[in-house]
């Protein structure tokens, strides 16, 4: 298992979850990534399946497109993506917040709607877009209170 994160706290959440798990150390690896550098430090095709869960919309669409670009670069076979919706809470449509929560504080939330997800797939070199599923769940009053967005990149043969 590998491990990437922007949240030094969530590597240390995963490393003690491996714990206590008890998955032997040296089949985890975690690593933060960090800065404006979104190399990953993988040879080409190097993972069979990889998932970018709740993590591409959790950065600057910039960033975002830089790792997926890397992503389909290190990955020989699947791309599973999760981003969160472009509303949530019933908010207004939004595009990027700095987030002010412990977990990711100081890190930027990005929304996505149908648009700016084909945007970011446009980074996707060598995958097709297999499935796009969005999943919206409203109160009773009809006001969207979470919407994430599921998506499957295949590689191209």
């Amino acid at each position: 298992v590998v491990g990437l994160d922007i949240s030094q706290k969530a590597i240390e959440i995963a490393k003690r979850r491996a714990e206590n798990q008890n998955i032997p150390q040296q089949m985890c690896n975690f690593h933060k990534l960090g800065g404006e550098n979104t190399k990953l430090a993988f040879p080409d095709k190097y993972f069979d399946v990889s998932l970018a869960e709740s993590c591409l919309d959790s950065m600057a669409f910039d960033l975002a497109a830089g790792y997926l670009s890397e992503l389909c670069r290190v990955t020989n076979a699947v791309i599973y993506l999760s981003l969160i919706g472009a509303r949530v809470n019933g908010d207004a449509e939004l595009d990027e917040v700095v987030v002010q929560t412990e977990h990711e504080q100081g890190t930027v939330q990005s929304y996505f709607d149908k648009g700016k997800i084909f945007s970011l797939l446009k980074y996707a070199q060598d995958f097709t877009l297999d499935s796009c599923v969005t999943e919206t769940q409203e109160n009773l009053d009809g006001r969207i209170i979470d919407q994430r967005n599921y998506i499957v990149l295949k590689r191209d043969i």
